[in-house]
């Protein structure tokens, strides 16, 4: 979801928390639904086709008040009490063929760090491509003395985005812009972090995605070579006979990318095998060559021999490139990322598929991390300090799959690198939102021509908690903002709210150390670095801050 807009203050039953902590979380805010009509002292309608003529994405419909795409409704399957009904349709009205619902509490309600956000939703008509349905939020708050942000500056979460195309998951993401200086942001939505659900599952989609090779008869083999490219972490390599019993040979939760010489005793195989039990990032496992030796032998036997795998990125990095010989080629896997699927409706009985019955959607924000989750299972925990992903604080967003409890879970990072503006720290107001996608892939593409409608969506209730436990440590003290000026900057720059002999760490654009120096008479001299973009890492006793400055 992609959308403009701003909002201001919110208002009182105890849950358990989720991953790190175990706050008291008590009622301060909600709807239930309960009718006969709105309650528009908690919710606006927003009716017409927003930002563009299309709410910014690309969407096909006109939003409207009209109780045909808005309602509260009684007697619905497995409700609370009442429902509220948003509904998509397909009809002229006005200028569009298609109409919808959209709701949110902008200056209403709105809430930051120690909340949770939580709502109960069966999306039982968004089932084809192009039907979709959304319960986000939006960011209520700017700097001073500016009069609003647009996205994605301003901050987005999305809590539930689910769509017909991608029937068996839900999207659970957060959108901001890279940086904000001087009134102005740039790198278009550079940080879009979002993880899958998997509700049959329910953790992350687990697809452990293998590579293997057919070495054309029995050999004695105790050795492997794998030559990573990416997602070398977890895996196990395993051996058969007949290419049905598999039997582990090695195993790791700490291997790293590059070339990996593993030894184990020999063992009698015909086929030998890479499954990638648990990924880094996004992205798919990636192998330049798997080799294969014979106990005591230097022939690699799996060189241009028979080779398949449970998945390929796409058809030019297909699993005979891992055992060519060539170090420049590579296999690759499918991204985590489940497929769209196009064009049939998705099934009507199927308890995987989310459009089948009711769940609860929802977000524990506190002030360090924002966890997000489906009927109580944690599947994405988004971190706001560098660092908390890798360790390392290098200015990058991060993300690991790690094991929570059993499941996995996406941990991801936005890099706190500009001390101006962090929308996460700020006011967000809620919306609920479907729709019919046209560009953009908004909701997974366009929409299908055998798609049903109207596509009915109904929400039992929306809950929001408040705590005093916003993080799981004590969060240090934050020294003053620091910033630069000139900015761009010829030779000296000065540095507000820094003491003297500061150290200072200049990084270029890539992360490298260009320069290293302290603080002197207020400011540091950066005449040695040629015209470029650069970081100041100013540590300080307050704690670490960055800031970016143009050098002429």
């Amino acid at each position: 979801m992609k959308k403009l807009l701003l909002l201001a203050a919110g208002l009182g039953a105890s849950l358990l928390a989720h991953g790190q902590t175990s706050p008291t979380w008590t009622q301060v805010w909600s709807d239930e639904f309960n009718g006969p009509v709105l309650d528009q002292t908690k919710w606006s309608y927003e009716t017409g086709t927003g930002v563009n003529g299309d709410f910014g994405t690309g969407q096909l419909d006109r939003a409207t008040a009209r109780p045909e795409n808005v309602a509260i409704e009684a007697g619905i399957a497995g409700a609370d009490g009442g429902a509220l009904r948003i509904s998509t349709r397909r009809e002229t009205y006005l200028d569009r063929n298609y109409t919808s619902g959209r709701l949110n509490t902008k200056d209403k309600a709105a809430w930051g760090p120690g909340h949770r956000i939580v709502a109960r939703v069966w999306p039982q008509g968004v089932r084809t491509q192009g039907q979709g349905f959304a319960f986000w939020l939006l960011g209520n708050e700017a700097p001073a003395g500016v009069a609003s942000l647009t996205w994605p500056q301003v901050g987005e979460v999305d809590i539930m985005e689910y769509v017909g195309s991608l029937a068996a998951y839900n999207l659970g993401t957060v959108h901001y812009a890279y940086q904000y200086n001087n009134n102005q942001y740039a790198d278009w939505n550079h940080g879009s972090h979002g993880a899958y659900y998997s509700f049959a599952e329910q953790q992350l989609p687990d697809a452990p995605e293998w590579l293997q090779v057919d070495l054309g008869a029995l050999y004695n083999v105790s050795r492997v070579i794998l030559n990573w490219e990416n997602n070398g972490t977890s895996y196990v390599v395993e051996t058969s006979t007949d290419g049905t019993t598999w039997q582990p040979a090695y195993r790791t939760s700490t291997g790293k990318n590059g070339v990996s010489d593993l030894t184990f005793a020999a063992v009698s195989a015909r086929f030998v095998r890479v499954t990638g039990t648990l990924r880094v990032n996004q992205y798919g496992y990636s192998l330049y060559e798997l080799q294969v030796f014979a106990d005591g032998s230097y022939v690699n036997l799996a060189l241009n021999k028979l080779a398949t795998s449970s998945s390929v990125e796409r058809a030019a990095l297909g699993p005979a490139l891992a055992v060519d010989g060539d170090a420049k080629t590579r296999w690759a896997s499918a991204y985590r990322n489940p497929p769209y699927q196009c064009c049939a409706p998705a099934s009507t009985t199927d308890s995987a598929i989310g459009a089948n019955g009711w769940h609860t959607y929802g977000l524990d924000w506190y002030t360090d991390r924002m966890e997000f989750f489906v009927d109580n299972n944690v599947y994405h925990i988004h971190y706001f300090n560098d660092g908390a992903v890798s360790g390392a604080v290098d200015g990058q967003n991060e993300e690991a799959e790690v094991l929570l409890n059993g499941k996995k879970v996406l941990k991801s990072e936005y890099s706190n690198m500009y001390p101006e503006w962090h929308p996460f720290e700020h006011k967000l107001y809620a919306i609920l939102s479907a729709g019919v996608g046209g560009s953009n892939n908004t909701y997974g593409g366009p929409i299908a021509a055998g798609a049903t409608f109207p596509a009915d969506v109904y929400v039992d209730w929306v809950r929001v908690y408040a705590n005093q436990v916003v993080t799981a440590t004590a969060a240090p003290a934050l020294a003053p903002s620091t910033a630069a000026f000139p900015n761009p900057v010829a030779a000296t720059c000065q540095l507000t709210n820094v003491a003297e002999n500061t150290p200072v760490k200049v990084l270029d654009v890539t992360g490298r150390l260009a320069l290293q120096t302290k603080v002197s008479g207020g400011a540091v001299d950066l005449s040695a670095l040629r015209a470029g973009v650069y970081v100041l890492v100013v540590q300080g006793p307050g704690g670490t801050q960055r800031v970016k400055v143009s050098k002429q």
